[in-house]
């Protein structure tokens, strides 16, 4: 792996995919919570909306544009010298793509992107740190959802939503600034 440039395009069909779920968050008045609760329709939505976004942060075969039907997803495959799973297949997300692209840093978790991210630099470690929690929930979202309470969801929903859309933007910025230059 060799570095090279960023390719716009990626970054863009991410970004496509995270503005419109958090605003989507932000319809399901989450102030409410009573009534948040109380509506299951909601709570899926919300679980959905949340999923998606951390998707298109952290990786996905996400469709190009929101109603399109999901092509095939990306998949796990072992990597043959460390045995760890890698993601592989689908488009990759943008932290994934910077790293990969500008770094030839090979991330194979998820909460690999956050240390990355960081050590090349391009998060503070604050913002790290906030990545990596993120991923974490991004996981137990997806493969330990039933422990997920509606009250858990609706708290990340309402106070850490935004975390999302910010790193996103930084992410975004950061790709805008970098993608003619190489970088070591």
């Amino acid at each position: 792996m060799s570095p090279g440039d960023i390719d716009s395009k990626v970054v863009a069909q991410r970004v496509f995919w995270i503005s419109p779920m958090v605003d989507s968050l932000k319809d399901l008045q989450l102030e409410e919570k009573v009534s948040f609760l109380a509506d299951r329709h909601k709570v899926a939505a919300a679980e959905s909306y949340l999923r998606r976004a951390s998707e298109a942060l952290f990786g996905r075969n996400l469709p190009r544009k929101p109603g399109l039907q999901v092509g095939q997803g990306a998949r796990y495959e072992r990597n043959f010298l460390s045995g760890k799973p890698r993601l592989t297949g689908g488009e990759l997300h943008i932290g994934r793509h910077i790293l990969a692209k500008r770094f030839a840093y090979p991330a194979t978790e998820y909460k690999d992107i956050a240390k990355g991210l960081s050590d090349k630099g391009i998060l503070v470690e604050k913002e790290a740190e906030s990545m990596r929690k993120m991923a974490g929930y991004r996981n137990r979202m997806v493969h330990f959802y039933h422990e997920i309470t509606p009250e858990e969801l609706h708290e990340i929903c309402l106070y850490h939503v935004n975390e999302i859309q910010f790193l996103a933007d930084k992410l975004v910025q950061w790709a805008k600034e970098h993608q003619d230059r190489a970088t070591n």
